[in-house]
């Protein structure tokens, strides 16, 4: 008898623990973590593959609390658009450049730039990292938290359903993906077609 009241304990518990990893699951039951990489493409032949766990949205996201009413580069698209919960890690790898003869430069990478577009309608680097000690140019397969693990903490001011677009900055002595003062003086959330990665806020608790 005292057996049987073990086993049924024991039972119970393991019910218990499998209906909440269950409801855990299911209160998300759409989300994808499985996204396949997104290659960016940049001046100077370098590319940047990104992954992004969540649900795909496509690349049409244009809902921004500060989308100028004459933007010129309204019609340019966002390289990829996936909505979130936070804080959202960025798995990224990065090509490097190559120079006019299609040479790997091998010059070191001198900085690297998270850039958000603010809810005041300005592009801002959120991290700066100049002359990084590791390896940044791999392969396409390298992919991993370059900007560090929750490399977005917190929506920034956006609610749920609206753009945050980033946009990931690389630089040697001479070569760049983009022209950073170009972007830091626009006013567009898309400053650049197929460049900036629009993240849609999303109201829950699961971190991707």
């Amino acid at each position: 008898m005292k057996l049987f009241k073990m086993m049924s304990v024991f039972f119970a518990a393991a019910f218990f623990a499998a209906a909440t990893c269950l409801a855990c699951f299911d209160a998300d039951p759409g989300s994808n973590t499985g996204n396949p990489a997104t290659t960016i493409p940049g001046e100077h032949g370098s590319s940047t593959d990104t992954t992004i766990g969540g649900n795909s949205w496509g690349s049409t996201i244009i809902t921004h609390p500060s989308w100028p009413e004459d933007d010129p580069n309204e019609n340019n698209e966002y390289a990829l658009a996936v909505e979130c919960s936070f804080p959202v890690t960025l798995n990224v790898s990065f090509s490097g450049f190559l120079d006019d003869g299609g040479e790997q430069v091998t010059e070191p990478i001198t900085r690297m730039c998270l850039l958000y577009f603010s809810t005041a309608g300005k592009w801002i680097i959120l991290k700066d990292i100049r002359n990084p000690q590791f390896t940044v140019v791999t392969d396409a397969d390298g992919q991993r938290a370059l900007f560090g693990k929750h490399t977005l903490t917190s929506s920034l001011g956006y609610t749920a359903g609206q753009t945050l677009p980033i946009m990931l900055y690389f630089r040697t002595e001479n070569y760049e993906n983009f022209s950073l003062d170009e972007v830091l003086a626009s006013s567009s959330p898309k400053p650049l077609n197929n460049t900036a990665i629009a993240i849609i806020p999303k109201n829950n608790a699961t971190p991707f």
